[in-house]
């Protein structure tokens, strides 16, 4: 859980100078795993994974939008749909301007507002 946090740090500061090779793998492993047992660390990676938002390439960010923070949640368990749902507020608050405008607004508002009534 420190690991992550302090890569979520690192993210903020150099996000954007990291080799593409290497944001790649980090995201893959942090994508897996949004839907951990534990609390502390499906969070910390969730932080990670929305920090990442603001510097992925467009390619990236849809395949992380669509395939993961934005698939249908319907029979998910709930730890991932908790991990998937962390990831979404951190990366709309790091890149407001990538999720809440465009190609992405609707899908996003659905999904706050799915989240937001979901009973767990």
């Amino acid at each position: 859980e420190t690991m992550l946090q302090a890569l979520r740090f690192v993210i903020q500061g150099a996000g954007s100078k990291v080799d593409p090779e290497i944001r790649k793998s980090i995201t893959t492993t942090l994508l897996g795993m949004l839907g951990h047992d534990e609390d502390a660390t499906r969070m910390a990676s969730a932080g990670c994974v929305g920090e990442l938002c603001a510097f992925l390439s467009e390619d990236e960010l849809k395949n992380v939008l669509q395939q993961h923070i934005l698939a249908d949640v319907s029979g998910v368990d709930w730890m991932v749909r908790h991990g998937r749902s962390l990831a979404m507020s951190i990366a709309v608050k790091c890149a407001p301007e990538r999720l809440c405008g465009g190609e992405y607004c609707d899908t996003v508002t659905e999904a706050i507002l799915t989240n937001a009534t979901a009973d767990r």
